[in-house]
C-alpha cells in the first residue's frame, strides 16, 4: 500500500484491523503485524487484529491477537476467522 503521510498510514491500518484482514508476521526481522503490535501497545491504534504467519509449504497459520492471547488457537477454515474476500483496491485513493 502507497500513503502519504503517517495518518494516513494510521487510517488504512485501521481500515485493515476493522475489515478483519490478516497482517503478515515479519519472520526474521520486524513485519507488520509488529508495527500494528506496538502501535495497539502505544494506543495509537485499537485491536485485536488478525496474525497470519507462514507454517510450511503451502501452509499459514491464522490467529486473533488481542490482550488476552496467550497461545495459538487452530482454526479450521480461514474464512471464520478472517475477511478472504477484502479487495485491497479499496484502498485506492481516487485522483
Amino acid at each position: 500500500m502507497h500513503y502519504t503521510s503517517h495518518a494516513e498510514l494510521l487510517c488504512m491500518l485501521n481500515i485493515l484491523l476493522r475489515q478483519r484482514v490478516p497482517i503478515a508476521v515479519g519472520g526474521m526481522l520486524p513485519g507488520p503485524a509488529d508495527e500494528v503490535e506496538m502501535l495497539i501497545a502505544n494506543e495509537v491504534l485499537e485491536g485485536p487484529y488478525i496474525e497470519l504467519s507462514w507454517s510450511g509449504p503451502q501452509q499459514w497459520t491464522l490467529r486473533e491477537i488481542d490482550s488476552t492471547t496467550a497461545e495459538w488457537q487452530p482454526v479450521p477454515d480461514a474464512q471464520s476467522m478472517a475477511n478472504v474476500s477484502f479487495d485491497p483496491k479499496s484502498l485506492e485513493r481516487s485522483g
